[in-house]
């Protein structure tokens, strides 16, 4: 067989199937509309608390009530997340093989490295959105800048609450408590937008 003869064949062999992601895009949606509306909450509680002037203990005491709910929002929109990423990924590499630069288990592992999880992931989304075709990233990259500050928001007022005890003392922890919350919710917001884009990117693409 000639090497043209192998080109035309690897040219005429059938793209892969489209891995399913729309029941996984509405699931990522549902949830991060629902822990949007659970950090609505958060952010309620963080108001009262700083209208209140409440001291650190008191403070406590009501996070408390908020904590289980925002950790159960947190795992069931990441697990639905992932599973959508991960098709995502593998719809990307079928589109344009080889255009992935980092490897299918970095889907996971890329988010529990500290500080390297605010741009791994971000890496692989790009190279997902742009072998889907989706356009242009502002949309992307506004929604990962909203969910990293996010981050570094809430870190900062964990570390600031540590050894407040008074009013005054905790207010720079309420304050990062507070940016962390409305980022929070830009996030959900633009992360919806970037889930559904993507999809129905990827839907153009195969169809």
């Amino acid at each position: 067989m000639t090497q043209e003869e192998s080109t035309v064949l690897v040219q005429s062999a059938p793209r892969p199937a489209m891995v399913p992601v729309v029941g996984a895009a509405c699931w990522t949606v549902a949830l991060l509309g629902a822990s949007a509306a659970a950090q609505l909450l958060i952010l309620q509680t963080n108001i009262t608390v700083w209208a209140d002037e409440l001291d650190a203990t008191a403070a406590r005491s009501q996070w408390e009530d908020t904590d289980l709910l925002q950790g159960l929002a947190i795992v069931f929109t990441a697990s639905a997340f992932l599973v959508w990423f991960s098709r995502c990924y593998t719809n990307a590499e079928h589109l344009s093989p080889g255009s992935q630069r980092m490897r299918p288990g970095w889907i996971y592992l890329s988010w529990l490295i500290p500080f390297l999880n605010w741009w791994l992931p971000k890496r692989m989304a790009d190279d997902i959105w742009r072998a889907s075709a989706a356009g242009p990233r502002i949309l992307l990259t506004t929604w990962w800048a909203t969910w990293v500050g996010s981050s570094v928001a809430a870190t900062a007022g964990s570390v600031l609450a540590l050894d407040a005890t008074g009013a005054a003392e905790l207010r720079p922890a309420l304050a990062a408590y507070l940016a962390d919350d409305v980022l929070t919710l830009a996030a959900a917001a633009f992360g919806i937008a970037a889930v559904l884009r993507l999809t129905a990117a990827q839907r153009r693409a195969f169809a």
